[in-house]
């Protein structure tokens, strides 16, 4: 498996959104689909499939966190099928 670089520009993005990891364990972190590509939170999109995800793994004893658990206010999109 192709380890991720850490040029990826998402952690610059996640980074540059201040969340506080210090204190908190979890085993997944949910991050919205574009925090690749922007580093505004009014920007940022989380999808309806991401949130189901999120909540899949709570609902089985895995410590998932995502950005709103930090405070930041993420946009939620519904995709049109």
């Amino acid at each position: 498996m192709k380890s991720i670089s850490p040029l990826w520009k998402g952690f610059e993005n996640i980074k540059s959104l201040n969340p506080q990891f210090v204190g908190k364990n979890f085993d997944v972190l949910c991050l919205p689909e574009n925090i690749d590509t922007t580093n505004s939170a009014e920007k940022l999109r989380e999808t309806i499939e991401s949130i189901e995800l999120y909540k899949t793994f709570k609902s089985h004893g895995i410590v998932a966190l995502a950005l709103h658990d930090f405070d930041v206010k993420v946009t939620i999109l519904r995709k049109e099928m």
